[in-house]
């Protein structure tokens, strides 16, 4: 949450993106992170879901943005990396348990290190 509210102080437009059902909203809201996140967006009511680029330039299309100026932060190298990276965004690699071999992406071991890369 310190993170978020960073980010958010910042004023970058945060969002989850997220194959997720359409409960996510409020899981989130009652989790008491919808204050930080201008957008949640779960495939189950987006028509597409990942990796598919469709899906990650919804994504961009909520936050009003173009792919140079959007970084996505994700914890699957094939739907979140790849996913991004097929609509030309940026992606960073969360890793907590610090096992990933992936070589062509920055990896984070947690959500703090984002502020290292905005």
């Amino acid at each position: 949450e310190a993170t978020l509210e960073r980010l958010f102080s910042q004023r970058l437009i945060l969002g989850v993106v997220s194959d997720w059902d359409s409960r996510l909203p409020r899981l989130l809201a009652a989790l008491g992170l919808g204050p930080y996140l201008h957008f949640v967006l779960p495939s189950a009511t987006a028509g597409a879901a990942k990796p598919m680029a469709a899906f990650y330039n919804l994504a961009l299309e909520e936050a009003g943005v173009g792919p140079d100026e959007a970084l996505m932060v994700g914890d699957s190298y094939h739907a979140d990396v790849l996913g991004a990276r097929s609509a030309g965004m940026a992606a960073l690699l969360l890793d907590r348990e610090g096992t990933a071999t992936h070589s062509d992406v920055a990896v984070i071991r947690s959500l703090a290190e984002v502020l290292d890369y905005v």
